[in-house]
């Protein structure tokens, strides 16, 4: 009759091989600035903006920041925005920023319907350097004040 590993012994040995196979405290650091929540509201002509794109552009960017990621987002129906920059809802790292709002028409790819066509918007709104949309971000909460765009 084969003899038969005790279970604690099973045990003792997955749990070994699992330290060997992911060891603790090796975890890979992030990259990339701190970002801070920020998130704001887009209106045209007093109406909420859906379906925008928001970008912030640092107005002293990194020039060692290959890179240069900068903080965007997509206007919901209601026309606010949560910005990301790393990673989803994380926010924007602190500093002086340009911002730039495009809405682009709608085409159908396949299946799916893209907005990639051209800007409705004024083109002043695309230009970081015409757009006269600024903001600063500080290391905390950011609400951006409502961006009021107007079609004429």
């Amino acid at each position: 009759m084969p003899s038969q590993t005790p279970p604690w012994r099973l045990a003792f040995l997955l749990l070994a091989c699992q330290l060997l196979v992911f060891p603790c405290g090796c975890a890979k650091p992030p990259s990339g600035p701190l970002c801070f929540p920020t998130q704001g509201k887009v209106t045209l002509d007093s109406q909420p903006l859906a379906e925008a794109m928001v970008v912030l552009h640092p107005l002293d960017p990194d020039p060692e920041d290959a890179n240069d990621q900068r903080p965007i987002a997509i206007t919901t129906a209601d026309g606010t925005f949560h910005l990301s920059t790393l990673k989803s809802g994380d926010g924007a790292p602190a500093g002086e920023y340009n911002i730039t709002v495009e809405l682009r028409e709608k085409r159908m790819d396949g299946d799916t319907e893209v907005r990639d066509g051209k800007n409705l918007l004024p083109a002043q709104y695309r230009d970081p350097a015409k757009s006269k949309l600024s903001y600063r971000v500080i290391e905390g909460d950011n609400q951006i004040p409502t961006l009021e765009l107007s079609s004429k």
